[in-house]
């Protein structure tokens, strides 16, 4: 009896991911294994490739052999930074970048991995350097992510697959106005499902940005058009020109609008008396606690 069609379409998939992981070559044309891990170049062909075949629809309708085939193609590519990074040294690079993920529930994603801050492995979910990516943006945009990795948003769908089995930390770096570089980490980091509005948890702070954080805690998100927040008199994503895990409405935001070279985000300085850091950069990142 031959195989089904959906499987044997699948085990082509994944011959073709073999086959292009074997052959891959970094810029300068020296082949060295598998270089998953570019500086800029994300791996474009194997998502082209899997999303010729269809293959995570495939898999969603269809028999335990494609389910089977599909957990194979998994063990070939990584799901998270930490496995990239391993990948990496095989291909005898650590300077970290974009990378190609597998992320469950979503399928191939091409995410940045920070392979330097305190021993690697963190996936970086947010960051803002220019002004060159408007972050006032809708609930379907938060949800998916946007941006051009200077400029990021990864997707808060892809915020929850990552972290909603095991165990995360946070950490999260500022450069302010007056170039004070700053950190706030959390031993402790989950988002969780859309049924929940992706909200927030977080806990266990350190670092030298003050606790501003928890203050959101197990607060849900809100955009412009998904109002989640508890300020009574409207809608704080609307009034800050942003998307956060607002209150009513903050004493962090990181993804408010940017104005005269600063980014309008803030994290507020919980010292005697509080004021408010005003930031020209920042950068999300979480992975799996060590």
């Amino acid at each position: 009896m031959e195989p089904p069609k959906s499987a044997m379409t699948l085990l082509l998939v994944v011959l073709l991911l073999i086959s292009q992981m074997r052959t891959s070559r970094i810029p300068n044309g020296t082949s060295k294994g598998i270089p998953f891990l570019r500086q800029s170049k994300p791996l474009i062909p194997s998502a082209q490739v899997l999303r010729s075949f269809g293959i995570f629809d495939k898999v969603a309708t269809e028999g335990n052999i494609d389910r089977k085939i599909e957990k194979y193609i998994h063990t070939l590519l990584p799901s998270n930074c930490e496995d990239a990074q391993i990948w990496s040294r095989l291909a005898h690079s650590d300077t970290g970048g974009v990378v190609g993920l597998l992320i469950p529930g979503i399928g191939f994603k091409n995410v940045f991995c920070d392979v330097s801050d305190e021993g690697g492995n963190w996936t970086v979910f947010q960051r803002r350097k220019t002004g060159n990516v408007d972050f006032f943006r809708n609930w379907a945009d938060y949800v998916n992510g946007f941006g051009d990795f200077e400029n990021i948003w990864l997707g808060l769908e892809a915020l929850h697959q990552m972290t909603r089995e095991g165990d995360y930390e946070l950490k999260i770096n500022m450069i302010t106005t007056d170039e004070v570089h700053l950190s706030a980490k959390y031993r402790n980091f989950r988002i969780g499902p859309g049924s929940s509005n992706y909200i927030l948890s977080v806990s266990g702070y350190s670092g030298n940005a003050t606790d501003s954080l928890m203050l959101h805690n197990n607060q849900p998100f809100t955009t412009e058009d998904a109002d989640h927040d508890a300020f009574p008199s409207g809608n704080c994503a609307s009034r800050c020109e942003g998307a956060w895990w607002y209150i009513d409405c903050y004493y962090t935001d990181l993804n408010g609008p940017r104005t005269n070279d600063v980014i309008g985000t803030v994290w507020m300085n919980m010292n005697s008396p509080p004021t408010n850091y005003y930031l020209t950069y920042s950068e999300m990142k979480f992975r799996r606690r060590l």
